[in-house]
């Protein structure tokens, strides 16, 4: 393959251990689970998405039982705007209310007054994850999200639908991205929605898993890292993509990943390398992420397992 892996830890060594961690924590052994400092110190997602805590609780709250709901893309594109367990437990509550009208419409007024309750009462909203900026200073930020991002993406609900029978994230993503749900450079928040829809009956068939997925700005640096190149580099999307698809062909070798351990998809490669450069920036000095660990007491004698 001719993959140069940077110096010190690897791609594949970061991932194995990211992923021991997750085994050992299920496992409930008691905290820590590596003796990485830097893994044990920081806050760094899981390798599957599908693992993350807020992720397994849309699944269970959202896509399973909403499976059928005529307009299930759009109750994911309000989930990730959201992405606060809290919040959207308020909405789910009130539903069908709380999101359309009586006509099955959407009702940007209801969902903005849930959230207005929220900040009122001193409550958090939104998610700490993403940074959600309100590009219209004349509004308020709920009023953004319900009625500009939100309205958009439901007033292009026709494209969107069509683009799915495509089966592919790919041209998905793109008429998301385009319809409203572009706001965070690089179609980040559109590749949120369509990562949930690659587990719905929309895009469970896709064709393209293992060939496209949406490089953002910290894929890059990790592949600039691996490949030795500047880190402000920003390769063109051609490259991006084969030197992705070479990594996800690589973790195929039992070497770099286990294959009794669940396989990649390209997405695992795309999102990995956003947590492999933050891993190496604490490695050499460069920065730090932005969250520490902290575990629990629970998880620090063993009892019990998140």
């Amino acid at each position: 393959m001719g993959t140069r892996l940077s110096a010190g830890k690897s791609f594949f060594t970061y991932a194995r251990e990211r992923y021991r961690i997750l085994l050992r924590r299920r496992a409930a052994e008691p905290w820590p689970w590596t003796t990485d400092k830097i893994l044990r110190q920081y806050r760094f997602c899981n390798i599957f998405r599908e693992d993350d805590r807020t992720t397994a609780w849309v699944d269970q709250h959202i896509r399973k039982p909403y499976a059928k709901h005529p307009n299930l893309w759009f109750l994911l594109c309000i989930t990730r705007q959201i992405n606060f367990i809290d919040t959207l437990h308020d909405i789910l509550q009130r539903m069908p209310y709380s999101v359309f009208d009586k006509k099955g419409n959407y009702a940007p007024l209801n969902l903005e007054r849930i959230l207005n309750e929220r900040k009122r009462q001193g409550q958090q909203v939104y998610t700490g994850a993403y940074m959600i900026t309100n590009s219209n200073q004349r509004c308020s930020k709920n009023f953004f999200v319900t009625s500009i991002v939100l309205h958009n993406a439901w007033e292009n609900g026709e494209a969107v639908d069509a683009s799915t029978k495509q089966k592919t994230l790919q041209h998905t993503w793109d008429t998301l991205r385009r319809s409203g749900m572009g706001w965070a450079g690089r179609g980040f928040m559109a590749y949120e929605v369509v990562t949930d829809m690659r587990h719905t009956r929309y895009l469970k068939n896709a064709r393209d898993t293992m060939t496209w997925a949406n490089a953002g700005p910290g894929a890059h640096r990790g592949l600039n890292r691996i490949h030795n190149r500047s880190l402000d580099k920003c390769a063109p999307d051609e490259l991006v993509c084969l030197e992705m698809q070479q990594l996800l062909t690589t973790s195929q070798c039992e070497q770099n990943w286990p294959a009794d351990w669940p396989a990649w998809e390209l997405r695992e490669v795309e999102h990995t390398l956003c947590e492999f450069d933050k891993y190496e920036r604490v490695r050499l000095g460069q920065g730090r992420p932005r969250s520490l660990y902290r575990p629990s007491k629970g998880e620090i004698d063993a009892h019990h397992c998140d």
